[in-house]
């Protein structure tokens, strides 16, 4: 199936056949307060083969050999590869074809389509853990710290066997401040960022997510970096996990303050409803917990690949 190829093992040949972003001319149209490009050159300029408009459904798929992207019309839906993605704004309709955003043509499908041509992004040796809550502060359910350094400390020593530096921001039950991590982490050169939780909500939510920041930062703008790990790491972990049997929530964006102000490329992992009571006890089970980490392991060195010129 398509999603085995996934976006980030596409073969180099799409991105040296494609010209520089900067120097295509897209027709753009202001609409509100944003700029929009038309679809159809999204096309033209990726390289995709056919490009078709369900109405009825309410989706548009752009096509070719080896991607598949579908967009829903009425929501922010976008799946490339079966991969889930949440647009920042919905796609919009002019005369007989529609637009999209040029901050998610240039924000989020850019960097999943063309990972080799991402600033700030390249050889990196350490990884650094962020068990997320702790001490005074324990989370959804009063359990999710203890669950996140559980899985903190399963993933150090897989990823200590494939050569990384692992930092963790927290080895313990202790309350560490959010700025007190990013301080740890932008300490390193050369590393990546992940925040590991688990999600809350009302009873029945449920689902896998992954978060990058919503805005871009002074500075080292590793936005898109942080986009392409985010594809590694959710796309290995949903297959991997197996679809049907924990929901993809999708790629997200949000300004969580774990992130905002990272130098890194760095993502937040949402595995799971802890006060959803059949998937609590799915997602801190110890098989569930051993495919995660091997799949983020795995997505990790994927974005290493795709990323190292």
């Amino acid at each position: 199936m398509k999603f085995f190829i996934l976006l980030l093992l596409l073969a180099g040949s799409l991105a040296t056949q494609i010209a520089a972003a900067d120097k295509f001319q897209w027709q753009v149209t202001e609409i509100g307060d944003h700029n929009y490009v038309p679809l159809d050159q999204v096309k033209t300029f990726y390289r995709f083969t056919q490009l078709q408009i369900q109405d009825e459904a309410k989706t548009l798929t752009l096509s070719s050999r080896s991607v598949e992207a579908i967009f829903r019309t009425e929501t922010r839906a976008a799946y490339f590869n079966g991969v889930k993605f949440v647009l920042t704004h919905p796609l919009v309709k002019k005369d007989d074809g529609y637009l999209v955003s040029q901050f998610d043509l240039s924000a989020l499908i850019d960097p999943i389509l063309r990972p080799k041509f991402i600033k700030n992004a390249g050889k990196f040796k350490t990884v650094i853990l962020d068990a997320g809550h702790g001490g005074k502060d324990q989370g959804s359910a009063g359990e999710e710290a203890k669950h996140t350094l559980k899985l903190a400390k399963k993933l150090k020593p897989l990823l200590e066997k494939k050569g990384y530096t692992v930092i963790m921001t927290r080895e313990e039950d202790i309350f560490v401040p959010l700025a007190d991590r990013v301080q740890m982490a932008n300490a390193h050169e050369n590393a990546v960022f992940i925040s590991l939780h688990f999600n809350s909500g009302n009873p029945n939510a449920q689902g896998f997510e992954t978060y990058v920041l919503s805005r871009r930062i002074p500075g080292k703008n590793t936005h898109a970096a942080s986009v392409a790990l985010a594809t590694a790491v959710h796309s290995r972990a949903i297959f991997s996990l197996g679809k049907g049997h924990i929901k993809d929530r999708g790629i997200r964006s949000a300004n969580f303050n774990v992130l905002n102000g990272c130098i890194h490329p760095a993502i937040l992992i949402e595995a799971g409803f802890l006060t959803n009571k059949e998937e609590a006890a799915m997602v801190t089970a110890d098989d569930f917990q051993k495919i995660l980490v091997e799949s983020i392991v795995n997505g990790i060195n994927v974005y290493r690949s795709a990323v190292t010129k």
